[in-house]
């Protein structure tokens, strides 16, 4: 009698003081998924020091090793080898990543590049140990021996007295402006851009961090002890909080909702409310750093133990945050705040509101005791069932109520399986039949007891009628003490074994979730086995409100509807497993508990609770991106806008694409190249191995790669890359052509062939053509210079041998003498002298190329161009044109500058010797002027 007091006093303290605490429990950071990161998962080194996230989304990683960067699934790494030792990151507003090193100076990485910000000579600073962004754009480094700023890329030394030489170990730039600077020593002073002054640590508290609170414009201060410091708005302490579980606060930041989170060598903290709250994470040791990212997860990194991230989830694990041991969970139920959680050896309750809160119940009626199902029903009455104690009822007024086969004959065995509620008490399962427990008293379902002398493993009852189903024997409806209906797999069960039952309150009817499958009964004695679910090994069933089923497998759980399972042929669904933030596995024949939205479920190593109503991350907000394509193994890196253009050789092309979540979500990607993709590649995000495409012929593509609602199929959001390989020489439309023609001459040769007669006219047409091309290139030899390619003298009877007609006029005769020619010979050599030759035949190819001119070289530094069809204003602009681009070129410091003299004729009066007068007289007159300017 003693004990049952004293549990009623202690369960009416618990719940009283859980009712009076505020629900704290979003505050705790622990309950979310955890994923700690070392050299085993892709860090260059367990020992980080540094952690940021630059505007594409990616999040980097630095520490002695070097440098890497996380992109939700694997880690790269950069500047292998030539960055190390990185001290601090950060990033600015327009994308790039700013990396401090402690031996090496300041880098900044944009667009594919690093560039080494550091200045040379004695102004270079190259132990740089932090880094913060003012609100101004200014970039403030701390180093070993004084404060420095970078402003439009260069970095200038900033003399100030106070730090003049001074070791700065902490550096935070605060919304009002001020730069807070903290020694090795433990000195804290505040820049306002004029000058510094010292504040906090006057005596020996020794300062290691600071961070400003927007709200109401003050400061917080961790320092190497148990004190938090609280400074006022002129930078005066004002209030010393102590922190009792905390030591050596490195690290402190507040994020979008106010609270307060420190970085300690002992651990991560929260600080709200007035009291510190100890996280029960994975990383407990030399916490430096930390980052809110974009999604509002953690990111810590540790000295020691490397990085930690902690990313909010539908799933919470209760028994981390708790601090429980592991165990295998059964059953569970809530009533009010408190939370009753049944394992192997006992039962432990535990405030729903403060995760901190819990205690084992210190009874021997229920300490040492496989808990095997637990339900709170209408009254607020705890009913436990158990193996080998039978039944317990803890009424909400403390009183204990035991029912075993010793005080309650009609029952024949003590382990109880399932409970379920009636209108006038409870339906229970033993091992040995099922029974009725109305006004404390016991008795079998079936008026007979024999008749369902067999475990019984899920109950129950709506209406007249008792529905149990068996472990092998199928299931039994029992109505008035008789057994109405046997059902088995001969009826159409998928399985024998029931393992649990579910009343449908939009169907009627009852769930059932078999040994092997979902079956379900309808209210005309139907059964349909849902076919096509992608689980056989299914353990629970849990119907929600809204029209919602969450089906808990052995792989994982599956967010589903009850019109779904039933009326399509591949029922829609929703799978969470471990990558998608489920801590535990669930427990097979288990008992959950769904309260407000939030389902509480057991598993093989705790309790762990998902919120049903949980709002996914916006996959529209995803940040997209393709940053790179790798071409036979060589990157080539994507510049916005741009497209990608690939050589022609390249065999293999890997895209690397990212959705960028770093939550434990999973969401739905695609991709497809256009012009090569007949549709589209749909994975989940975490399936993502990779995009490779091999043998693409030479051609434009586009690249396409989003995110889509898994159920809709609707695209949230996408990018696009135009991608251009290059024809191949085979795959060029004058290579092509030739093909066809050494086709067309292979058919026509083996015509010849079989027809002699027309083989030896061939073979003479043949022979005329070698004349043909012979003479052609023995008269190429005669009329080109061998030196600049151009036309030579002797073509200048040819070209005047073709009587002009009249759509030749104007014609046009250009007289060019080159300027320097002999002073580059003569003081350079006749090498040089060739060079500007050339040089000046290249200008005349490029200015007058085309049908219409003729250009020769009549002698040494003499050039002529012959034009039909082209007047005199036209060859005086593209001269001058020409002249301006020459004066450009040069050849030991001697431009390329010429003169010239233009004649051209009209219809009528057509001479060529007069032409070639002309414009020689002209040009002579433009040389004698060039030298008059010498």
């Amino acid at each position: 009698m003693k004990r049952i007091l004293a549990l009623a006093v202690l369960l009416t303290m618990l719940l009283s003081a859980c009712a009076a605490q505020a629900d704290v429990s979003d505050l705790y950071i622990d309950k979310n998924v955890q994923s700690i990161f070392t050299s085993e998962d892709g860090l260059l080194s367990t020992s980080t020091q540094a952690v940021t996230q630059t505007r594409d989304g990616f999040i980097w990683i630095g520490g002695y090793g070097g440098l890497v960067r996380y992109d939700g699934r694997s880690f790269r790494t950069f500047a292998y080898k030539r960055i190390t030792r990185v001290s601090d990151l950060a990033a600015d507003p327009d994308g790039a990543l700013w990396v401090a090193t402690s031996d090496k100076g300041l880098f900044r990485y944009a667009d594919n590049a690093f560039t080494n910000i550091s200045g040379e000579g004695e102004d270079a600073v190259l132990d740089v140990t932090c880094m913060s962004f003012a609100p101004d754009g200014t970039l403030y480094l701390g180093t070993g021996s004084g404060l420095c700023a970078v402003e439009d890329r260069a970095m200038r030394r900033l003399d100030i007295p106070e730090l003049d030489g001074a070791y700065i170990d902490f550096i935070r730039c605060c919304s009002d402006g001020r730069v807070f600077c903290v020694t090795r020593s433990g000195e804290l002073y505040a820049f306002d851009g004029e000058g510094a002054r010292r504040v906090a640590g006057e005596s020996d508290c020794v300062i290691r961090s600071i961070c400003r609170n927007d709200q109401d414009g003050t400061y917080r201060a961790g320092t190497s002890g148990r004190e938090l410091l609280v400074l006022d708005g002129d930078l005066n302490v004002v209030e010393t909080l102590k922190l009792a579980s905390l030591s050596c606060v490195n690290d402190l930041q507040y994020d979008d909702k106010g609270t307060l989170c420190l970085c300690a060598d002992n651990g991560i903290a929260i600080y709200v409310e007035d009291s510190l709250r100890t996280q029960n994470l994975l990383m407990n040791n030399s916490v430096d750093r930390m980052l809110i990212d974009m999604e509002g997860d953690y990111w810590f990194v540790s000295s020691r133990q490397g990085v930690l991230e902690v990313s909010r989830s539908q799933f919470g694990d209760i028994k981390r945050s708790a601090g429980l041991d592991d165990v295998v969970v059964n059953a569970i139920q809530r009533i009010d705040d408190t939370l009753f959680i049944g394992h192997d050896s006992g039962l432990v309750t535990l405030s729903v509101s403060d995760l901190k809160k819990f205690i084992s119940l210190p009874l021997s009626e229920v300490n040492d005791t496989r808990v095997r199902a637990l339900l709170a029903d209408s009254r607020k009455d705890l009913w436990i069932g158990t193996m080998k104690k039978g039944l317990m009822r803890y009424t909400k007024e403390g009183r204990l109520q035991s029912f075993t086969t010793e005080t309650a004959p009609a029952l024949r065995s003590d382990n109880v399986r399932v409970i379920t509620e009636t209108d006038n008490g409870v339906l229970i399962g033993t091992d040995v039949g099922a029974y009725l427990v109305e006004d404390g008293e016991v008795r079998s379902v079936a008026d007979d007891p024999k008749a369902l002398g067999f475990r019984i493993l899920s109950a129950v009852k709506y209406g007249d009628t008792c529905c149990l189903g068996s472990d092998g024997n199928g299931l039994y409806l029992v109505r008035d003490g008789e057994i109405a209906r046997h059902i088995t797999t001969e009826d159409g069960l998928s399985s024998n074994v029931i393992m649990k039952e579910y009343r449908s309150d939009a169907f009627g009817g009852l769930w059932l979730v078999t040994g092997n499958n979902l079956d379900f009964l309808s209210d005309d004695g139907s059964i349909t086995s849902i076919a096509n679910f992608p689980s056989t090994n299914n353990l629970d069933l849990v119907l929600m409100e809204n029209g919602d089923a969450w089906v808990l497998t052995g792989s994982g759980i599956y967010r589903t509807t009850e019109d779904s399972l039933l009326h399509d042929a591949e029922p829609r669904y929703v799978s969470f497993r471990h990558a998608d933030g489920m801590p535990y596995e669930v427990t097979p024949n288990s008992y959950q508990c769904l309260t407000d939205g939030t389902l509480y479920v057991c598993g093989s190593g705790g309790v762990f609770s998902l919120q049903t109503d949980f709002a996914q991350a916006e996959a529209a907000n995803y940040p997209l991106v393709v940053d790179s394509v790798m071409a036979d193994g060589n990157p080539i890196y994507i510049r916005p806008g741009e497209p990608c253009e690939i050589d022609a050789a390249v065999k293999r092309v890997d895209i690397n694409a990212y959705a960028l979540t770093y939550r434990a979500e999973n969401p739905q990607v695609f991709y497809r190249l256009e012009g090569f993709d007949d549709q589209d590649t749909v994975v989940r995000l975490r399936e993502l191995s990779g995009i490779t495409y091999t043998n693409l012929n030479g051609g434009s593509y586009t690249f396409r790669f989003g995110v889509m609602d898994h159920r809709t199929g609707e695209v949230l959001r996408e990018i696009a890359l135009p991608i251009v390989k290059r024809h191949p020489w085979y795959q060029l439309p004058a290579v092509k052509l030739a093909g066809v023609v050494l086709g067309l001459a292979a058919l026509m040769l083996a015509t010849v062939l079989i027809v002699r007669r027309r083989s030896r006219r061939i073979e003479r047409t043949l022979q005329a053509e070698y004349e043909r091309k012979e003479r052609h290139h023995l008269k190429k030899i005669a009329y080109e210079d061998y030196l600049t390619g151009l036309y030579n003298r002797n073509y200048l009877d040819v070209w005047n041998s073709r009587q002009p007609d009249a759509g030749d006029y104007p014609i046009s005769f250009v007289s060019i003498d080159m300027n320097d020619l002999k002073r580059v010979n003569d003081r350079h050599g006749h090498k040089n002298g060739d060079q500007l030759l050339c040089e000046m035949a290249d200008l005349l190819k490029r200015h007058f190329d085309g049908e219409a001119f003729a250009v020769l070289r009549i002698g040494g530094d003499e050039f002529l161009i012959l034009a039909r069809g082209v007047d005199g204003d036209a060859m005086r602009a593209r001269l001058e044109a020409m002249a301006e681009e020459g004066r450009g070129i040069s050849v030991n410091g001697i431009p390329v500058t010429f003169a010239y003299g233009i004649c051209t004729q009209r219809e009528g009066e057509f001479s060529f010797d007069e032409g070639l007068r002309r414009s020689d007289l002209e040009m002579l007159e433009d040389k004698n002027r060039f030298h008059g300017r010498q």
